[in-house]
């Protein structure tokens, strides 16, 4: 019987398991928000932030400074092309237009979150554009490349002291800024650091040791305990296991939500908005707005908008290819 349970298990890739129970959390958050409950459970955007944190060093930090940054700017573009698109729709919506979101600079100015977080975004690709200008000017790939644990250790350490420095001396009524959040994205470019050839006990306690004093410091600078909570169990799954077993069907959910979770993350928001009308409209909105039933839509529809998505793009790319290949063939026959 064991040996059949073991068999139907299925190894869960940690920073895909971590993505996918993180946007989740996201949403399930959402929805108190929206029922007007306590926020409570924060923290899923952390551990975002973490995970991003990770898979952008293991793309990026290759070969050159020119490498470096063209992931940067690949990585900005794919989240920053669909939030514009999001919030021009909105903007013609509402009929209330403001430059500051379309130049993806309003969290410097608001604290209001539209329809969707849209600050999230922002400081992602302004945290982007000054990677790249310091990795430009400075040329830091091949430094990071020859001492990643040295050069990743000291930007962390730099941008948690920008961070405890701001809270200090900084007052300001806008917490949705980069150099609030620069710490969290580049703690994930230290735990690539210490755990790519060497997840060694030593490594691992190292990082949990670091994970929980940040968190200490962050607390006592006044970040919310929730968030670090969260934070931390998702760090030390990250640091303490590389992979999961999970049941084959809990497997394919958790890795399908983990590959929809930009899509999730943009759009659950609106499902909210659209279960709601309904059920004004049809007079079912206690059912409608079960708390449970949100969840599960607001994860469902945006994962079967993504999975639309994809394969449209990969049947698009397969009749393009398929296309240059027979111009190719008819090319060569007619030279022939």
């Amino acid at each position: 019987m064991f040996g059949r349970l073991k068999a139907s298990l299925v190894p869960v890739d940690t920073p895909a398991l971590v993505k996918g129970l993180a946007i989740v959390l996201v949403v399930v958050v959402h929805v108190r928000i929206y029922h007007g409950v306590g926020i409570g459970l924060a923290g899923g955007l952390n551990a975002l932030l973490l995970v991003s944190g990770i898979m952008m060093a293991r793309f990026a930090f290759h070969d050159s400074t020119a490498h470096t940054l063209k992931a940067f700017w690949g990585f900005s573009r794919r989240i920053a092309v669909p939030s514009l698109v999001l919030t021009i729709a909105c903007s013609i919506s509402s009929q209330k237009f403001s430059w500051q979101e379309l130049a993806f600079i309003s969290n410097w100015t608001s604290i209001f979150i539209p329809n969707f977080p849209l600050w999230y975004v922002e400081i992602i690709v302004q945290l982007m554009v000054v990677f790249s200008l310091l990795f430009w000017s400075f040329d830091l790939t091949p430094r990071f490349l020859k001492a990643p644990v040295k050069y990743t250790a000291l930007a962390y350490a730099g941008s948690l002291g920008i961070f405890l420095f701001s809270r200090a001396f900084w007052g300001t009524n806008y917490q949705l800024l980069p150099h609030l959040f620069a710490w969290n994205f580049i703690l994930g470019w230290f735990f690539w650091a210490m755990l790519l050839n060497d997840r060694s006990l030593r490594n691992c306690l190292i990082l949990t040791l670091t994970l929980l004093l940040s968190a200490l410091l962050i607390r006592i600078a006044g970040g919310g305990q929730q968030r670090l909570v969260s934070l931390c169990f998702f760090g030390l799954l990250l640091i303490w296991t590389e992979s999961i077993p999970l049941p084959r069907p809990l497997a394919h959910i958790i890795l399908l939500i983990s590959q929809a979770t930009f899509y999730i993350f943009l759009t659950h928001l609106f499902v909210f908005s659209a279960a709601r009308k309904l059920g004004h409209r049809f007079d079912v909105l206690p059912i409608i707005a079960n708390p449970l039933l949100m969840i599960f839509f607001g994860i469902l529809i945006p994962t079967l908008l993504w999975a639309l998505v994809t394969a449209t793009l990969r049947t698009y790319r397969k009749i393009k290819y398929d296309g240059e290949y027979v111009s190719f063939l008819t090319q060569s026959s007619m030279k022939r």
